[in-house]
């Protein structure tokens, strides 16, 4: 796999290429600076070429704490989303983002799907 840091730097795969990401069932959340500053059509392109039930990151730089004390309601909120009534991470995510609802718009939180 290529290094990139963003994700307009990510690869584009052909349908037949080898190279996969398979994130089915799963959410992604890239906490690094700035890492989904991109279109929101490049983002449900990668969301949807990975089968990810959602994307999560940041269009900003952020300060590491902040980040990680954002992180730790999202991580907490999506943990308890997954159970035998199957996955419900856009609740979730929306959740956290009420919770912090500041702190989440001063790091440039995005998700694909939108919340709204």
């Amino acid at each position: 796999m290529s290094e990139w840091a963003r994700l307009d730097d990510a690869p584009q795969v052909a349908d037949d290429d080898e190279w996969f990401l398979d994130l089915r069932g799963k959410v992604l959340h890239l906490g690094g600076c700035g890492t989904l500053r991109t279109s929101p059509a490049q983002l449900r392109r990668f969301r949807k070429q990975t089968g990810a039930l959602a994307v999560t990151g940041y269009t900003r730089n952020v300060a590491w704490h902040d980040a990680a004390a954002f992180e730790v309601l999202l991580l907490s909120e999506l943990a308890g989303s997954f159970d035998n009534a199957g996955p419900r991470p856009r609740s979730a995510i929306k959740r956290a983002v009420v919770r912090a609802a500041t702190l989440s718009e001063h790091l440039g939180f995005v998700t694909e799907p939108p919340l709204s």
